[in-house]
């Protein structure tokens, strides 16, 4: 009797630390998964090159550049291909699809809610997004862009639409001069593929406008 009870207290403790062990190794896995999930999602949040923004050079309609560089930083010229001019710089965020509208929302200043925003994508993946370039054909022509009708309307879907915010930290003057800027501006609309433009809106003024991808 002594013998099995001796065997019995063995097998316990074994059982015990056999348990503690297994324990141990599921915690260290969780934390570590969710370590990797944190730290993906973050990135993919923030900053992204798998899309059709980032990293990229557009011209504004009003014939501006916006330098989007690798590293999330920008280069805003007051005047397109003048690099000798004032140009604003700082830092930028893409969001692209659902991590758009669930940034748009989040950013309560704004007033943008869930709804409006829904009905708002809602109208425009069922009917298209109108385009008229009328008066811009030489900027167009100047980047290889070809489009036979200066109004039309062209079908997207959520995979095309964006969320950017332009993080002005500097200007610099063309006379020499640098003033610190604190500025976020939220761009929300549609890349355009077929013409390589971006039909966006600036949420700070309420105003429209254009940005046609350089260099294609």
């Amino acid at each position: 009797m002594k013998k099995i009870s001796k065997s019995r207290k063995f097998l316990i403790m074994f059982l015990s630390l056999l348990l503690l062990l297994v324990i141990i190794f599921i915690i260290c896995f969780l934390i570590q998964h969710r370590n990797n999930t944190d730290e993906d999602s973050s990135d993919s949040l923030i900053y992204s090159t798998n899309d059709e923004v980032s990293g990229k050079t557009f011209v504004t309609d009003d014939n501006r550049e916006m330098i989007l560089l690798d590293d999330g930083t920008f280069k805003y010229y007051e005047i397109s291909n003048d690099y000798t001019g004032s140009y604003v710089e700082g830092t930028y965020e893409v969001y692209c699809a659902e991590e758009a509208k669930k940034q748009i929302i989040s950013m309560s200043e704004y007033g943008i809610t869930e709804d409006e925003l829904n009905s708002i994508l809602e109208y425009d993946l069922n009917n298209g997004i109108s385009l008229d370039i009328t008066g811009l054909s030489e900027l167009y022509e100047e980047f290889n862009i070809t489009n036979n009708n200066s109004a039309l309307k062209y079908s997207v879907n959520l995979g095309d639409f964006y969320a950017i915010i332009i993080k002005a930290e500097s200007v610099y003057y063309s006379d020499g001069e640098k003033e610190e800027l604190n500025r976020s501006i939220l761009f929300i609309g549609y890349y355009i593929s077929d013409i390589n433009t971006m039909k966006l809106t600036n949420c700070n003024v309420a105003r429209n406008v254009l940005w046609v991808e350089k260099g294609r």
